[in-house]
């Protein structure tokens, strides 16, 4: 099998600041957990910005230029820049920073879905800031938006830069939507899927599912078409699913955006302490971690030195 490649999502933009401590919000914050992320093992860096002003969920490329040039000059790993799907949103505007700086790879939806979070309202009583829970709430109503005409010009946009698609699976329809795209020319094989499992109004945390979109991957692009990755959005302390990712070939990610918990009712400290879990379960099951290096030739990554920060 391929050296195992751990990404780790360093602070997302769904988790608030009062479900844990150690979510980092800050530029210096972020990017310090990140590079030590890297140092633990994590080959891809999945990035987020936040407003250092109170740590609310940001998409100004200006909140990104720090995190990105400390994150470069700290550490070799692959970067990857979310994509959100806002609704009403210009895709210029929601991929603005990917346009200003180019990352390596992007996060890529292929398909509109449901995407809540207000569950995460039971988790505390009182909030740090007071658009918390005003943003969890305001979850039962959003769609992560990605029209047909919004994955075009995505699609474009990564073609354009280079960029390779970390591409976010939420269910079924977004495997057949994304055949749709490499039929019509939109993307080229070979993919990097990410299977994003746990999401409220997304695909459940099962095994049965979780090698049933496998399969299905299979069936639709061909074996060695794609590689894949498991993401940690599989519940509060919940990580049954990574050993049978990881026997099964595939890669993992890992992260405070996907999971706050070490354990079930276990804060995790940091990034880096959920990054070592995963290395320890490679070790484990005899499967070596890959470096940065290796997950750039993996993949078929531009490369660092093409980046634009």
């Amino acid at each position: 099998m391929q050296p195992l490649i751990i990404t780790c999502s360093v602070t997302g933009g769904s988790n608030v600041p009062t479900m844990s401590p150690h979510l980092p919000l800050t530029p210096q914050e972020i990017a310090d957990s990140a590079i030590q992320a890297a140092g633990a093992g994590a080959a891809i860096l999945h990035l987020h910005a936040r407003d250092p002003q109170d740590g609310s969920p940001s998409n100004d490329p200006e909140h990104y230029r720090p995190v990105l040039e400390m994150v470069k000059t700290g550490c070799q790993a692959v970067v990857a820049l979310t994509m959100p799907g806002m609704p009403g949103v210009p895709v210029a505007q929601r991929a603005a920073h990917l346009d200003r700086f180019s990352p390596e790879m992007a996060a890529f939806v292929p398909g509109s879905s449901n995407y809540s979070f207000f569950n995460r309202l039971a988790l505390a009583d009182s909030w740090r800031y007071d658009w918390e829970p005003r943003f969890l709430e305001q979850s039962r109503h959003f769609v992560y938006m990605n029209s047909f005409a919004d994955c075009e010009e995505l699609c474009a946009l990564l073609k354009r830069h280079a960029i390779r698609p970390e591409v976010e699976l939420f269910g079924l329809a977004h495997l057949y939507n994304l055949a749709l795209l490499v039929e019509q020319g939109h993307l080229d094989l070979p993919l990097h899927l990410e299977i994003v499992m746990g999401l409220v109004g997304g695909i459940r945390a099962e095994a049965e599912d979780l090698v049933f979109m496998v399969n299905k991957a299979r069936k639709l692009f061909g074996e060695g078409n794609f590689t894949w990755s498991l993401c940690g959005m599989v519940g509060f302390g919940r990580f049954d699913l990574f050993p049978l990712a990881v026997e099964m070939g595939g890669h993992v990610r890992i992260g405070l955006e996907d999971n706050i918990h070490l354990r079930e009712g276990v804060l995790a400290e940091s990034n880096a302490q959920l990054v070592e879990r995963m290395v320890r379960l490679a070790g484990e099951i005899g499967r070596p971690v890959a470096t940065p290096d290796q997950a750039r030739a993996i993949l078929g990554l531009k490369g660092r030195e093409r980046v634009a920060y």
